[in-house]
Order: structure tokens, then sequence, then C-alpha cells
């Protein structure tokens, strides 16, 4: 079974999630938050290496990378691959060490945050990947299309996780939230598909974290 990864670009903090050798989905660059009713595009700090263990899956190897912007801003992005079993999991965490002021970003389906963030037209296997996804009643109203491009959001709180499968070898990426579920919409718009905090919600409070899980399957 080949193994899932992503990987951080220590230059551009630029992320990339790898099947085997070959790229699927690729972030558009340093993050982008909504703080105080406008967009701020933040620069990458540091990258640095990482391992632990946790409860839910066991040891895991991974990698850090930190953003700044204006005052005071900082965004964290963790990723951690998980050693044992056939290397089909991995958990990205954002973490806002200083909280953000986010008060006027908009409504609750749009985004203050944008995490995980992919560019819906490169690599080119993101356009060819069979995909979809579903808001608002489980699996009542469903978005398909084949690459993330094409993918309708069908906008509500209750979104469900985004499935691409490989058409010709089975191979399936599903990423979905881990916790917080009630308040992440997804976008696509502008060339992105992201997921990220309801921006109606006024303030990210210090030390606040959540994540989101990728994970494998073979389609046998």
């Amino acid at each position: 079974m080949p193994r899932l990864s992503i990987s951080v670009d220590p230059k551009l903090g630029t992320y990339s999630l790898s099947v085997g050798n070959v790229s699927w989905y690729t972030s558009p660059g340093s993050p982008t938050l909504c703080v105080h009713g406008k967009e701020m595009k933040t620069t990458l700090n540091t990258t640095q290496d990482v391992s632990g263990n946790d409860k839910q899956f066991g040891a895991w190897e991974g990698i850090e990378a930190s953003f700044a912007g204006d005052g005071g801003v900082e965004v964290v992005y963790t990723f951690k691959s998980y050693t044992s079993g056939q290397n089909s999991v991995v958990v990205g965490t954002a973490s806002y060490p200083n909280g953000l002021d986010t008060t006027g970003c908009g409504p609750n389906t749009a985004l203050s945050t944008r995490f995980p963030e992919f560019l819906t037209g490169t690599p080119e296997k993101t356009k060819s990947l069979l995909t979809m996804t579903w808001c608002g009643v489980t699996l009542s109203k469903n978005a398909v299309s084949r690459g993330l491009g094409g993918l309708s959001v069908i906008s509500g709180l209750d979104c469900g996780p985004v499935v691409s499968m490989e058409e010709e070898t089975g191979l399936t990426v599903i990423w979905s939230t881990l916790d917080y579920h009630k308040i992440m919409p997804q976008s696509n718009m502008n060339g992105t598909y992201a997921m990220g905090i309801s921006a109606a919600i006024p303030s990210i409070p210090k030390g606040f974290n959540h994540s989101i899980i990728f994970s494998l399957a073979t389609g046998e």
C-alpha cells in the first residue's frame, strides 16, 4: 500500500498531500486569515521536525510550520504522520497561540481561516480525481465532480468530508474535521478549496486549535 504523507516547503510554507510519490493536492502558500474584517496574508517564520505520541493513533513523526502576520497574529500548522500500521493516516492541526479577532469577517457560511486549503488547478492529479462532498442534510444534498475545482459546495455549517478517488486504482483519500465539526464550513472560490472556522464567530481564543484527519484507503 502506498504511503500517505504531507510535506511542507521550508522556504515557501506551501504544504502538499501525496500518495506514494505522487502529489494529489498542494496549498497556495502561506495562510491568509480574516482579522477584524480584513484579509491578512501571513509569512513563514520557521519549520521544524517534531514527534510525539497521542491516545488516538499512537506514535507519530511530523513537521511544524509557524506563520506570522501584523499585530502579533500567529498560526502554527502541525502535520503528524503515524508510524504504526500502514502509514494510512495523517492529522493536520492549526493552532492560534495569540487568538484572532474575527469580528466583521462575514456570515456563518464564510471562512475566517482556511485550513486545509488546496489549489483546484494544480498539480495535474487534482483535476482528474473523482471527488465528492456534502453539506446541510447528510447525503441528501451532495456535490460530485471530476476534479476539486468542479465541486460545488452547498452552503451550510454541517459539511461532510471530502472524498477523492483515483479511478484507475481505486486509491481513495478522505479528509474530514476531527473536531469542531459544527463550526467548519467549506468554500470553493478563487482557485482554492478550503475548510475553515465560520466567519460569524467573532473571535478565536488564545491557544485554540482544531484538527483535520486525512485517511487513505486502497479501494479493495
